[in-house]
């Protein structure tokens, strides 16, 4: 004996199917629409409702132009016909309000297509990405403020990421370097930065590394030169100070250096001048009397 007590009937089934897709639907944030091949509205999710201030019911099976009005339709009446077409696109969409404020939309058509390849319609999905443009907008203008200031600075800077890469060099620094930005980025430090002491030009330690081990400021010593592309020397005077986030982390290292080459040789020549006879270049009674009693302390 056949029993249909437990057969549920097909509309109720449909009817079942359509709720839970409301409530799926409903719970998203991301405002919702269907098309049908026509052009007219078979569905809208609460979030399409309330952005829009508009009943679902009392625009299903209306055309989406006299809905959303001429002027939105006729920026997207072509991405509707190239989803009707069967292909998937997506695009942005910035919404004017009354207010003089913008909206800006991440919007997605989705075709409905059968297994016969028919397109039935499409799904619209959008989503609001105002504040995450505004948020990009305010980086990038951070990040240009920055830049500008970098780039007016008088000292040479070079920024590197964690690994002591680097990732920006101003023109003070591309002139002593003999690089620019471009060829730089990316390089290791020491491939651009190149330094020696001065007095036996045995190349020095790189402070951006003593800085990410350490994490604290690092001064270069005395008599450190900088050595460009083509080998010309620079006396240079040199600050390595860690790049923090908010929680602490290092990001990356900026090093801060300038050219004392005139002020270093002045100083050479002062101390030269206070060390020896003005008429016959020997050395003075004063520097006679100072080596003496050094090696009268070194025999001690």
């Amino acid at each position: 004996m056949n029993d249909f007590k437990n057969d549920i009937d097909p509309s109720e089934a449909l009817k079942r199917s359509e709720e839970r897709m409301r409530l799926i639907t409903d719970a998203l944030p991301v405002v919702i629409s269907y098309l049908d091949a026509e052009q007219h509205y078979q569905f809208n999710n609460a979030a399409y409702e309330k952005f829009f201030n508009i009943s679902s019911k009392s625009i299903i099976n209306s055309h989406i132009k006299d809905v959303i009005g001429q002027s939105a339709y006729t920026k997207t009446k072509q991405h509707i016909e190239t989803a009707l077409s069967g292909q998937e696109i997506s695009f942005e969409y910035e919404n004017n309000l009354q207010d003089g404020t913008q909206n800006i939309f991440e919007v997605m058509y989705i075709p409905h297509i059968q297994s016969d390849k028919k397109v039935l319609g499409l799904y619209i999905l959008s989503n609001d990405i105002t504040l995450r443009k505004q948020a990009e907008k305010k980086l990038i203008e951070e990040k240009e403020r920055a830049l500008v200031t970098l780039n007016s600075i008088c000292d040479a800077v070079i920024t590197t990421d964690p690994s002591g890469n680097v990732e920006f060099i101003n023109p003070i620094a591309e002139k002593l370097t003999g690089w620019t930005v471009d060829e730089a980025r990316n390089r290791p430090l020491h491939e651009v930065f190149k330094i020696y002491n001065e007095i036996t030009m045995e190349p020095v330690s790189n402070p951006v590394q003593k800085c990410l081990e350490q994490g604290r400021i690092i001064d270069l010593a005395n008599h450190t030169i900088l050595k460009d592309r083509e080998g010309k020397e620079y006396s240079i005077e040199d600050t390595a100070a860690p790049i923090r986030a908010q929680d602490g982390k290092i990001l990356g290292v900026v090093l801060v250096f300038k050219d004392v080459t005139e002020s270093r040789r002045m100083a050479q020549e002062i101390s030269y001048q206070a060390s020896h006879d003005a008429l016959t270049d020997l050395v003075n009674r004063r520097e006679v009397e100072r080596q003496l009693c050094w090696m009268l302390e070194t025999v001690k």
